[in-house]
């Protein structure tokens, strides 16, 4: 690979551009750094989670009594677990030597979306995290069956309501609409028919874990596209995995995630059965679709919209690689923003586990308008300009080194880290390195992708 292509490759399926993964893929040719890129998987978290995530949910506490300020209290203190647990998110992300799993993980978030907002119990939320995590680069199939069980997932679409007697819908419109089939692929009738396969499956309410009530199924004959019997909820999954449109759907997104805003029908459609093919293996996916001629065509590099968090994560990384997690979490609170991180990342249009609707966040061009592209611009200089910076350190940005300054200039250097393509406004070679860092992430293709 060539220096464009090592770029190309950490920007599309990471967050920009560190040193130590630069070494790394350097001496490979590009088929080999797929396969080491998708095969590298963390299995513990490098930051660690917050204490309060194996508690009970709140909504055990008995408030019986409490006063207007009691309650208060309560409503500050779940807030505050929820913003500590964003935190935690962009430090993984930051930390992580494998960042394409919290790139997937950030994928199947938006996928099987949930939002905080309804569900208010942050443990629920980082468990329903660490299950998407754990299944980011794993098996499709096996996430499916983990989120039809997922007690955050249950509450957000009402599945805890779900019961024979009292069939709510919800949670099977959005697993055939969102989560596998798509829009065209079933009937209202199937829909129907669905929901009563989900029935009794809730949350127990002293715990927050999941619990199947046997009493609440319904246990009749159920037809759901053309196949009948007594289905359940396992019955349902294999159901809508056994449809080619569950696939395609799988693979049209992430086609659109990383390869291009049009994809290629015909190869979706070949990438689909393969998937089918092979038990809907994630890892194996992906390795076939970054080794796809288009990933790799001229025509399709910059031409995606970085999120907020690929964007600010993305200019983040070069300077904290290589530091421990703990030095990490230090750099990252000399910030001045640092306590607003998560904030920042709500007002330019991604906030952390509260995507606005079912459907997530919308993605691509819907990034960029007046608002947020002004919101983007101001919080990429910010941390760019003073991300570890005080008055014992100068800006790590200007220091940075390895294989990315062996032509001696680190002008090379600087815009490889920080933007996928050359920039398109003219910069000077008399600039400094302060105002070329300035410069490249004035530029628009500090966006791209």
């Amino acid at each position: 690979m060539n220096s464009d292509d090592i770029r190309h490759l950490l920007h599309r399926t990471g967050f920009g551009v560190s040193n130590s993964q630069w070494q790394a893929l350097a001496p490979l040719d590009f088929n080999t750094a797929v396969d080491l890129l998708v095969d590298g998987k963390s299995r513990a978290d490098l930051i660690t989670p917050p204490n309060w995530v194996t508690d009970k949910p709140l909504w055990t506490i008995s408030q019986r009594g409490w006063t207007t300020e009691q309650r208060r209290t309560l409503r500050l203190d779940k807030r505050a677990k929820i913003a500590e647990l964003r935190r935690w998110w962009i430090e993984q992300m930051l930390a992580s030597p494998t960042p394409l799993q919290e790139r997937m993980t950030l994928f199947w978030s938006n996928h099987f979306t949930t939002q905080y907002s309804k569900i208010y119990a942050p443990m629920l939320v980082f468990r329903q995290h660490r299950q998407l995590r754990q299944h980011a680069l794993g098996r499709f199939d096996h996430m499916l069956q983990a989120m039809l069980r997922d007690p955050a997932m249950l509450l957000y679409l009402d599945n805890d309501k779900n019961r024979a007697n009292n069939v709510n819908e919800n949670l099977a419109r959005e697993l055939m609409e969102l989560f596998t089939l798509g829009e065209g692929n079933y009937t209202e009738k199937d829909v129907k028919e669905a929901a009563r396969c989900l029935t009794g499956r809730t949350v127990e309410r002293s715990t927050g874990d999941y619990l199947f009530a046997r009493k609440r199924f319904d246990r009749g004959t159920k037809t759901v596209l053309g196949q009948r019997g007594n289905h359940d909820g396992d019955d349902l999954a294999a159901l809508l995995l056994a449809q080619p449109a569950t696939a395609e759907r799988v693979v049209r997104k992430l086609w659109l995630e990383f390869i291009s805003l049009e994809p290629d029908e015909s190869r979706v459609a070949s990438l689909a059965a393969a998937f089918r093919a092979n038990n809907y293996d994630i890892a194996r996916l992906l390795k076939a679709l970054f080794k796809t001629p288009a990933f790799r065509e001229n025509a399709n590099r910059g031409v995606l919209i970085k999120s907020p968090v690929e964007l600010f994560v993305g200019l983040m990384r070069p300077a904290v690689d290589g530091l421990s997690p703990k030095a990490l979490s230090e750099r990252v609170s000399t910030l001045r923003a640092a306590k607003r991180l998560p904030n920042l990342f709500k007002q330019a249009g991604q906030d952390l586990f509260d995507p606005p609707t079912v459907e997530g966040w919308p993605g691509g061009l819907e990034w960029i308008d007046s608002r947020t592209l002004l919101s983007r611009e101001q919080t990429a200089r910010n941390l760019v300009v003073n991300l570890g910076t005080d008055s014992r350190r100068t800006n790590p940005y200007l220091n940075l080194e390895g294989p990315l300054r062996a032509d001696g200039r680190r002008r090379g250097s600087l815009l490889a880290y920080l933007n996928a393509i050359d920039p398109v406004t003219n910069i000077p070679d008399s600039y400094t390195q302060q105002r070329l860092l300035l410069e490249l992430i004035r530029d628009p293709t500090v966006h791209l992708k």
